[in-house]
């Protein structure tokens, strides 16, 4: 036994030395994990940055992780309470088998990854594998509180027919049937719809019953939340120490936002905001996105925090974007008086590298993001955009890996043209159009709000954004203002082609995160990507090619024409949205939101590919860690940032040792430490 412990001991104290060498040098691919990939966030240029930027950043993102349990209560009714079980759970681990400890260690990837017991992207219901109640309450021995607990959840972590989707839609009741929580014990849709306009729409609120009636609790210190908005109360007013004098009074509103609970507040915190334009850190910590809501008005938590990109090829991009963004909201393909005014320029847009991703931008971020949502404040200030390029870009990934994935995924008659198509250019483009010329164009007609989309307006808008994207990049503008390199006509026709074929080869890549029953498609993204596809095919500019043992192929038929019906399918999003016409949208949806047996089959085709290569599914990405370096005297001299660099090979060597150990009932304190070190449990604290 001794022998075994010394060479753990020097397979750890080899990975925790090759970590300190190596912090400066990660990889971005840390391990496989069953279906997760993981990945690091790589910071470049943040040791650079003086001392005083450091500690306004590290602060910010001591704000973010002080708040990440919200959206773990947020995500799902039980998910907070399931994680803390098993947490609890993790102290008897020293008697599990390999196989206990194998689907445990899966289940906790993906509650992790989720935070919830449910899967948000497919819409279905995370299932702890290899365990009936009766076994899993062994597990806890004679901890009597703890039996208890897992009796309560057995068929929220066991039992596959048991409240199965994530989000219900109707004619299910769109807030009882969905296990999200941003309404209380017993509320219901018909509850949501007997409120006020004001109060169904007040965004800092969670609309509660009680023996008075409905009542909607502040999301405030004091109110809901109030234990974790205190915490991030105290580290938003640490940062403030380290801010420029225009980030103090940014931070000072957000707090009084925190202390007050009112949307003209926080109204009043993003409009200082979206004025302002960093130049190094950039951040938002608060309520910011509705697609969990199932009626999309009240915002999910998150905190993100950026260091602006400084290399002149990505600054340079962007900023043509921005500068010449009145030319393409002068050329949307919708009636002029659903665009902003003639000359506007958006207020900040940027490519920006992730420090720290918390709460709904947690282990799966977001590739890019448009803020605020705030309709008011953006027809007036307009928005700030940013692209996630540590989300964007694989540092791992090769250019034969690229020209791999490309062949798989476009047609043969494009193939040729794979040398001259940069991929990676063209993705991390798209999402720039995305946010910039997508969310950031277009705006409402007087007194017209997007509440009035009621539960299609994420969709919607996700759809809008794809659509613009889209619809701009194939414009031949896009070479004369230098965002595209220069092309000949048939090139740029190819070109046209092989990125709208990709952009739908990657939507129809994710089928096979579905649920094998799945009879739709309810995640924002994905169901604004459903309906493009089922609108281009009904146009007939596009084909979806199918043969058995290779991957869907999307091949367009005529660039031009394709770029006429997303311009026909904008047009109809606009006036929807710009007009209020809640029933116009609606009428998208019932007809092209459609998933059917012809999807069910790409699908089919999608997932025997993927399980023949043995590839992950999904991907989290983790935060490099923030420490503060003192000096002898104890004083704060610098932030340090670190990085994973635990390898795969290392883990393996972990795994087997104790495996080993396990095998000739090895049981002490360490065992367990080194269990946990090598589970999921290493990753996400």
């Amino acid at each position: 036994m001794k022998i075994l412990f010394f060479v753990l001991a020097l397979i750890l104290s080899k990975v925790s030395a090759q970590e300190h060498q190596d912090q400066n040098k990660p990889s971005s691919i840390l391990a496989i994990e069953g279906d997760y990939k993981i990945r690091q966030l790589v910071v470049p240029g943040f040791e650079e940055l003086p001392v005083q930027r450091k500690l306004f950043a590290y602060y910010l993102a001591q704000a973010g992780i002080a708040g990440k349990d919200i959206f773990w209560q947020q995500a799902s009714k039980e998910g907070l309470a399931i994680r803390n079980l098993f947490e609890k759970l993790w102290a008897y681990s020293d008697t599990w088998t390999h196989e206990q400890r194998k689907n445990i260690s899966e289940y906790l990837y993906k509650l992790y990854a989720n935070h919830a017991n449910y899967d948000y992207m497919g819409n279905f219901k995370l299932i702890l594998k290899g365990f009936s109640e009766k076994q899993l309450v062994q597990l806890a021995r004679s901890d009597k509180k703890l039996r208890r607990e897992i009796r309560r959840l057995s068929r929220d972590i066991l039992d596959p027919n048991y409240k199965t989707t994530y989000m219900a839609s109707a004619p299910a009741d769109l807030i009882a049937d969905t296990q999200t929580d941003f309404y209380g014990k017993g509320f219901t849709q018909a509850d949501f719809e007997s409120m006020s306009p004001e109060m169904q729409n007040e965004f800092l609120s969670y609309p509660k019953k009680t023996s008075k009636g409905i009542e909607a609790e502040k999301l405030m210190i004091g109110g809901k939340y109030s234990p974790e908005l205190t915490a991030i109360d105290f580290y938003l007013s640490e940062a403030q120490k380290y801010a420029t004098d225009a980030e103090k009074e940014i931070l000072s509103a957000y707090r009084k936002a925190l202390r007050t609970g009112k949307t003209e507040d926080l109204r009043h915190a993003e409009t200082l905001w979206v004025q302002h334009r960093a130049t190094d850190i950039e951040f938002q910590v608060g309520f910011i996105e509705a697609y969990h809501d199932p009626m999309r008005v009240r915002g999910a938590w998150e905190a993100f925090v950026f260091l602006l990109a400084k290399d002149a090829q990505t600054k340079d991009r962007v900023e043509r974007i921005r500068q010449n963004a009145s030319y393409f909201e002068a050329n949307m393909p919708v009636d002029s008086r659903f665009q902003k005014a003639p000359g506007f320029i958006p207020p900040q847009a940027e490519g920006a590298f992730m420090i720290l991703g918390s709460g709904e931008s947690g282990e799966r971020p977001f590739s890019g993001v448009n803020l605020p949502n705030d309709e008011r404040i953006s027809e007036i200030y307009g928005t700030k955009s940013f692209g996630n390029l540590n989300v964007l870009n694989d540092l791992n990934q090769a250019g034969d890996q690229k020209e791999a994935h490309l062949r798989k995924w476009l047609p043969r008659e494009y193939h040729f043209f794979i040398p001259k198509f940069d991929y990676a250019h063209f993705d991390t483009l798209q999402v720039e159009l995305h946010e910039i010329l997508g969310h950031g164009s277009g705006q409402n007609l007087p007194s017209v709000t997007d509440n009035m989309m009621k539960e299609t307006y994420s969709p919607l808008e996700e759809m809008r954004a794809e659509t613009a994207s889209l619809y701009q990049l194939m414009d031949p503008k896009m070479m004369e203002f230098g965002i595209l390199p220069k092309m000949s006509g048939e090139e740029f026709d190819m070109y046209r082609k092989s990125a709208l074929s990709m952009f739908f080869a990657d939507y129809i890549n994710k089928y096979e995160l579905l649920a094998d029953n799945a009879t739709e498609i309810t995640q924002a993204h994905r169901r604004a990507a459903l309906v493009m596809l089922n609108f281009l095919r009904a146009r007939n500019v596009i084909e979806v090619q199918t043969v058995e043992g290779e991957y869907p192929h999307v091949l367009v038929k005529d660039a031009e024409k394709a770029r006429q019906a997303l311009g026909e399918l904008w047009s109809w999003i606009q006036t929807a949205k710009s007009t209020g016409d809640y029933d116009l949208s609606v009428r998208l949806f019932n007809e092209y939101a459609n998933y059917e047996d012809f999807h069910r089959n790409l699908r089919r085709l999608v997932k025997e590919r993927i399980q023949a290569e043995n590839l992950p599914t999904q991907t989290i990405h983790l935060n490099p860690q923030l420490d503060l370096v003192r000096n002898e005297k104890g004083n704060i001299v610098n932030v340090e940032i670190r990085y994973h660099n635990f390898s795969q090979k290392d883990r393996n060597a972990v795994e087997r040792v104790v495996d080993h150990m396990h095998a000739n009932n090895t049981q002490s304190k360490k065992l367990r430490e080194n269990i946990q070190l090598f589970s999921c449990r290493y990753y996400f604290q």
